[in-house]
């Protein structure tokens, strides 16, 4: 009998000691054919090593920009030379891939930045590092989760500088959902620190005033994107709204806390710069507040909580640095804003009772009748 593809190696070639054709092209094969790698276009499989997250931000008089914001860590992982569609996904990635989808699914998430990852891989390094920072929360006792998200979270670091440095119409929304993705693991990754390294203490405020950062180096991005776009957008947009304005009108109606924090900020501040910042702030967050409850399903992401600090002006995030009691006041009612976003953004729900937690201990008794309403929104 001859060999063919059905019989490979046939009796003649065993006694003549010649290797069949068709032995020889099965051999080939089986080296090429994938063993214990599932392979995805990602370049999504970090090195992991023994670090730890930082966050820098300069606190200067500027706009700050991502590259200003950025997590740091202290091991630096070049980017992979091999091409996307050639390198391996580990099964461990796999699993972090499948719990962020079916998280989106769950909660009614767009999941096309999943998609968006594949072509810029410093969004799906984002992606993991933030579900393996969730996956961690749900279970506790894998500690190497923890080691996962910083190594995601650095490679992803890497990765997009050369784009933060060349903005261009085909990279930035790519850079965009980076920056808004990093600003959520900037609150994420301070509720879970490593239980076998010495970790700095937390300050809540601080922690959230990073994440501030973070956020509003989306801003220097989308004014780059507009710019491109050929369109004039102003971020701090908006009339200052008097008290026979129907919008302003609706949030005293509504909410009487409101009006009662204007009063008080208007005699509390000397100086009117720090009047109208303050009121410009917390018209914003009862705006937000209001937007939420009306319209729950209306943008399930962290987009509608990471607009305020967005929008806020630079002199009140510089009075929140300083710890000025009255600015300390109105970021205690964005924590109901962010309560108000616990059920689809995990973070939040921690870090509403957190914020407003450590905002009483700081103001003390003097300004706690003032918190009564944010209190019983976020801690009941």
């Amino acid at each position: 009998m001859q060999c063919d593809e059905q019989q490979p190696i046939c009796g003649l070639c065993k006694r003549v000691k010649k290797k069949c054709s068709f032995a020889v092209s099965e051999s080939r094969e089986l080296v090429t054919t994938p063993k214990d790698n599932f392979v995805l276009p990602s370049n999504a499989s970090p090195t992991i090593h023994q670090m730890d997250l930082s966050f820098r931000c300069r606190n200067d008089s500027r706009t700050p920009t991502p590259i200003d914001c950025m997590p740091q860590s202290n091991v630096g992982l070049p980017p992979s030379l091999s091409a996307p569609h050639t390198q391996p996904l580990p099964l461990a990635d796999l699993e972090l891939l499948y719990h962020q989808m079916r998280f989106y699914e769950v909660t009614g998430q767009d999941s096309s930045d999943i998609q968006v990852g594949f072509a810029f891989p410093y969004v799906l390094h984002s992606i993991l590092s933030l579900s393996a920072l969730l996956l961690f929360s749900e279970q506790p006792s894998r500690i190497e989760l923890l080691d996962r998200a910083c190594a995601h979270q650095n490679s992803a670091l890497t990765l997009v500088r050369p784009h933060l440095v060349d903005l261009n119409k085909q990279n930035v929304n790519a850079v965009v959902k980076f920056s808004a993705i990093t600003s959520v693991i900037a609150l994420a990754q301070p509720l879970y620190q490593h239980p076998y390294r010495i970790s700095r203490t937390s300050d809540p405020i601080s922690d959230m005033l990073n994440s501030f950062h973070m956020t509003r180096g989306i801003r220097s991005v989308l004014e780059r994107q507009w710019e491109m776009d050929g369109i004039h957008r102003d971020l701090d947009a908006g009339p200052e709204l008097d008290d026979d304005d129907p919008w302003q009108q609706d949030l005293i109606t509504k909410y009487p806390p409101y009006p009662i924090l204007r009063n008080l900020i208007t005699s509390h501040c000397t100086f009117e710069a720090d009047k109208l910042v303050c009121l410009d702030a917390t018209r914003k967050v009862f705006s937000f507040i209001t937007l939420l409850e009306d319209h729950p399903n209306l943008h399930p992401d962290a987009r509608l909580v990471q607009i305020w600090p967005i929008e806020i002006k630079k002199h009140f995030l510089n009075m929140l640095i300083a710890r000025r009691p009255i600015a300390l006041l109105v970021l205690g009612y964005y924590s109901v804003l962010m309560r108000l976003r616990s059920d689809t953004m995990w973070p939040f729900d921690t870090w509403s009772a957190r914020l407003l937690q450590r905002i009483e201990e700081v103001l003390g008794d003097e300004w706690a009748e003032y918190l009564d309403w944010p209190r019983s929104r976020v801690l009941s």
